[in-house]
């Protein structure tokens, strides 16, 4: 295994997730050896106001056409977080806003399936305010697959999900479980 490269590039990833803050941006010519930068701001969001949500809380996920997808941890219509694609020329969409029934703020990273699905959590809201697991679809209907009750199935996933082959989905929860600690999921 070359370690050297494996630590370089969780490097680049953690240094760009660094640099998302408030705003996208994009890295021109990114390379670890090189001495200058070129940073392009892809967009900055406004806040609750305008309801393109606020404060992007987890790394990005691409399709094949360029688009990224996102969460925000807050804003949207409601002020609960929001879920958003934004397109290689730098303008949004905000594909859901959660309204705390089905979830709000979201908090870690999206994962998508084969048909365009995009599977993702929420640290809170839902039927018992402990959080949601989710899909939403290529068409906008969110579907709320899973409401955590805070007991022994845990309580605010804030890490993100994995798929295996099958489609079944993994993860973790802050709270909750049988000790109270946490739960696998």
């Amino acid at each position: 295994m070359n370690t050297k490269r494996r630590s370089e590039g969780g490097f680049r990833k953690s240094h760009l997730r660094a640099l998302l803050g408030a705003a996208l941006i994009a890295v021109a010519g990114f390379s670890s050896t090189a001495e200058a930068q070129q940073l392009t701001t892809l967009y900055s969001f406004t806040g609750s106001g305008s309801g393109d949500g606020a404060n992007p809380a987890a790394s990005l996920i691409a399709d094949p056409a360029g688009n990224f997808y996102g969460i925000t941890l807050n804003g949207g219509a409601s002020g609960q977080g929001t879920v958003f694609q934004l397109d290689p020329s730098g303008n949004p969409t905000v594909l859901y806003s959660f309204t705390g029934g089905d979830g709000s703020h979201p908090r870690a990273a999206l994962i998508a399936d084969a048909a365009g699905n995009l599977y993702g959590t929420t640290i809170r809201g839902g039927a018992n305010d402990a959080g949601t697991l989710f899909q939403l679809t290529p068409s906008g209907t969110l579907n709320v697959l899973y409401s955590f009750t805070g007991g022994s199935d845990g309580a605010l996933p804030f890490a993100g999900l994995i798929a295996d082959a099958a489609g079944n989905l993994y993860g973790t929860t802050n709270g909750g479980g049988a000790g109270g600690q946490g739960h696998g999921v």
